[in-house]
């Protein structure tokens, strides 16, 4: 009786603490809900991780004024699992038993046993009452097809993860020669990975029993069996972790986790549904390692080190963390830019650029002027006049956008006087946007001197050009925000004079466009040199190399059938080409009607 009053007291004084606000919308409002709670003192840091737990797992005692309007799952409760290990020592016994009952394995008797076929999955299910799967049997087995899908998407993600990529396989032994999965209706949450005793390094994963009313997403099997492959994935690559560095690596093991969704299993496109929670992309401004999204938002940052070096280099960075577990992350990743002949403030520049123009797409996509416009704080819009002077701050590892409009003008060019905090390690570059029709455009990394300053005049005739996006960075790994001022004007230049000539290197355009299911793509090359066009959804996954090769400068087309690397039809959507070649880089928009 003492234990559970006193639970009710702590209960009671999260609902009087909950100021009288509407019920949340998103998990992420959610979060950002408690954390200001946090920070106004209204309840400790372990009362919130308590009612993050209640929010996945048991949400009639939220208080109303937390409680989601509909399903609204967390992603992922193993980041709470992490910090709950974390605290448990000094946390309340009352309120720490209330977290381990959620956590606790099921011990019902009727649950019903599958393995899978590799035998490395011991997954357990129920047939009837809450936590019952789909009863569903196509080859009449006796085994739910859910259950049996289960079992060889995790069969998948072992193969593919460990065998094939070469990331920390769990640790099997003869004794223990399997991972438990419980499938329970969670709602609240996606999944979770928890920690077993024996043998060391051994975890066991927690999947929905059906993923009904979860966010859509791409996949050709539908909804639910996509959240279900991107959640075996996700929490697959958690298992990893694990067994490989102890979960040393704070938010930064969910950028991981839910980059290997896309990686795993690239036709869901289930993380779309948290790239403008925040994101780089979406919310430069903000510092990376302090977007409030839990790290699923930050899964671009890790895309990009694939997609720049090759996944190799996530499976280097992971191998490093097992016998550096003490060691910041982001030192880790500076060792292995290191490694791979880069910076993280080069990493940064180039990233920052990438970020700007896929936001800029996806905002150009909607088709109206007035929606170039960047969401409020993330970017700036100049005048319509020239020269202007900007002056503003970056913070560590965030960027500042800001967006040039009508600056086409024949025989002119924009010259940028760009001066910077001088100690500060700030980085500029440049994205033309030749037209708003086909986003023909390209890319120029405007070198800084010692103090971070420079006078450049960006190598682009204007006439015809759409707009200019100037992209400030800020590489430092810490540290308070730096500041800049830039003055943008517009410059006379002879097309006629001797190497000065402008750049034909371009992506022509594409017909047809839209298409379906093929379309001819086409582009100029300035010099011969070893060239790349690769096709990108528009959450930055690589689908598609069409060309990897030294071409000769000239005109080139190439054919794209629709299809990703390994000869599946796409679904409909928007996907950007990038070309390369040596020191140029262009995109085009290409558009999949089906």
């Amino acid at each position: 009786m003492k234990s559970r009053f006193r639970i009710g007291i702590i209960v009671a004084a999260l609902l009087v603490a909950v100021s009288a606000t509407a019920a949340v919308d998103s998990a992420a409002e959610f979060l950002a809900r408690v954390q200001q709670m946090v920070d106004r003192g209204e309840v400790t840091a372990d009362e919130a991780l308590l009612l993050k737990f209640q929010y996945c797992f048991d949400r009639e005692k939220l208080p109303t004024e937390l409680q989601p309007t509909w399903l609204a799952p967390m992603k992922c409760a193993t980041p709470l699992i992490q910090e709950f290990e974390a605290v448990r020592g000094g946390m309340a016994p009352e309120m720490a038993a209330m977290i381990e009952g959620y956590l606790a394995e099921p011990q019902d008797g009727s649950r019903v046993i599958y393995d899978s076929p590799s035998g490395r999955f011991h997954i357990t299910y129920q047939v009837a009452g809450g936590d019952a799967v789909p009863l569903a049997d196509g080859n009449s087995n006796g085994v739910p097809d859910y259950v049996e899908n289960i079992g060889a998407y995790l069969d998948y993600c072992l193969d593919y993860e460990c065998t094939t990529l070469g990331f920390q396989s769990p640790p099997f032994q003869i004794s223990y020669p399997y991972m438990n999965i419980n499938i329970l209706a969670l709602s609240g949450v996606y999944g979770f990975t928890s920690i077993v005793t024996n043998p060391p390094g051994m975890t066991r994963i927690t999947l929905d029993n059906d993923y009904a009313g979860f966010p859509p997403n791409d996949d050709p099997d539908g909804d639910a069996l996509g959240a279900a492959k991107v959640t075996c994935a996700h929490e697959f690559k958690h298992s990893s972790q694990y067994a490989g560095s102890r979960w040393t690596e704070g938010a930064w093991g969910e950028v991981d986790a839910t980059w290997m969704e896309d990686i795993a299993y690239p036709l869901t496109n289930d993380y779309v549904n948290y790239i403008q929670i925040g994101s780089p992309i979406t919310a430069p401004t903000t510092s990376l390692d302090l977007l409030s999204g839990g790290g699923y938002e930050s899964a671009v940052w890790e895309h990009y080190q694939s997609q720049t070096h090759g996944i190799q280099f996530v499976v280097d960075l992971w191998t490093w963390r097992k016998t550096h577990t003490g060691q910041a992350m982001l030192d880790s990743y500076e060792q292995i830019f290191t490694d791979y002949g880069s910076s993280i403030r080069t990493a940064w520049n180039e990233f920052s650029m990438w970020n700007f123009a896929t936001g800029a797409r996806t905002v150009l996509d909607s088709g109206y002027e007035d929606a170039l416009e960047y969401p409020a704080g993330s970017a700036q819009r100049t005048p319509n006049t020239y020269p202007h002077t900007y002056s503003a701050s970056v913070a560590h590892l965030a960027a500042n956008f800001i967006r040039c409009l009508n600056v086409s003008a024949v025989n002119k060019r924009m010259q940028v006087t760009f001066n910077g905090a001088d100690a500060a390690q700030l980085t500029l570059a440049a994205v033309v946007n030749y037209s708003y029709v086909t986003h023909v455009g390209e890319f120029y990394t405007i070198p800084l001197n010692a103090t971070n300053d420079v006078v450049y005049t960006i190598p682009y005739d204007l006439n015809g050009v759409y707009s200019i996006g100037l992209i400030v960075g800020n590489g430092a790994k810490s540290g308070a925000v730096q500041s800049f001022n830039v003055t943008i004007e517009l410059v006379d230049f002879d097309p006629s004079a001797v190497g000065d000539a402008v750049p034909a290197f371009a992506i022509a355009g594409n017909h047809p466009n839209p298409f379906n299911p093929t379309t001819s793509i086409e582009f100029a090359l300035t010099s011969t040199g070893r060239t790349t066009l690769d096709v990108f959804d528009l959450a930055g996954r690589q689908v598609r190399t069409l060309v990897d090769a030294t071409m000769v400068a000239g005109r080139h087309t190439v054919m794209w059938d629709g299809q990703d690397e390994a000869g599946r039809s796409l679904p409909s959507g928007t996907y950007i080409a990038r070309l390369a070649s040596g020191d140029h880089v262009a995109s085009h928009k290409l558009v999949l009607a089906k």
